[in-house]
Parts: structure tokens; sequence; C-alpha cells
């Protein structure tokens, strides 16, 4: 996807109501790693994992090792509610495929002709109903 696009659809409120949580901070700690951001309603939220009570095999495999000369990345899967991809067209004209989460190499490529299909006019190859519950304009959106 082109970065303009990316940068104009992140900034889109309706795409972010339907994607959930923003990760706005990921700071270390003395003894683990601090994430905070805010969900789709704008409430903040913040988790904080320890490394030796939630990757003790990590955290003895390191042993006396100075972690904070340790080079390496981290990533993070979009994902939405239920676990299910959105797929489909979000207004006239535009289509997206997102939020595929860890499943990513197993349903990119049939979103991929969906979204094809559906922006060509032709027969899509999933059926009506899966393509609603995919159809990122058709997902419910809780009120507070």
């Amino acid at each position: 996807m082109p970065p303009a696009l990316c940068a104009r659809l992140a900034d889109d409120a309706r795409i972010a109501l339907r994607l959930g949580h923003t990760a706005e901070t990921l700071t270390q700690t003395g003894t683990g790693w601090r994430a905070a951001g805010r969900d789709a309603w704008g409430a903040a939220w913040a988790i904080e994992a320890e490394t030796a009570e939630h990757a003790p095999a990590l955290r003895a495999a390191l042993g006396e090792a100075d972690i904070e000369r340790l080079d390496g990345r981290a990533a993070m899967r979009c994902s939405a509610p239920l676990s299910m991809p959105l797929v489909g067209e979000v207004q006239a004209g535009l289509y997206c495929s997102l939020a595929h989460g860890t499943r990513g190499l197993l349903t990119a490529g049939l979103a991929g002709e969906t979204v094809a299909a559906l922006a060509c006019g032709q027969l899509t190859p999933m059926p009506a109903p899966i393509l609603a519950a995919l159809a990122p304009c058709s997902r419910g959106i809780r009120k507070q």
C-alpha cells in the first residue's frame, strides 16, 4: 500500500474505530517493558510485562547479559475483533484488506483476490455470507 494512502487511512477516525487500539509508547522498564496507548473510544490503556515473569526461559537464557546492549527488533500485528480480517469496500471506490494478524500468510492471498474481484465487478472467490462477515463497514461499533 502506498505510504500516502497508509497515512490517510491511519488518520481516518472511521478506520481507527473499527480497528481498535493504538499503541503510542513502548518503553523499557527496570524489569521488562511497558506499552501504552488508546483504544478506539479514546480511553487510555497500558500493559507492563516483566521479563522474568512473562518470559522466564528467555531471562534464564540471557543470564547475566547486559540487556541494554542487546540489539534486535519487535513488531506488532494489526488484528480486528474476533480475529477476522477486514476485507471489502470502505467507501465508493476505496477497498481494504487489513488486520490479518497472525494468519496473514493464510488469508492475505484470498483477500487480495476478493478485493480485486470487487474492484473489477467480477465474481468473488468467497460466498456472500463470508464477505458480509469480513466487510469493514458492516462491523458493529460498541458505544460506551
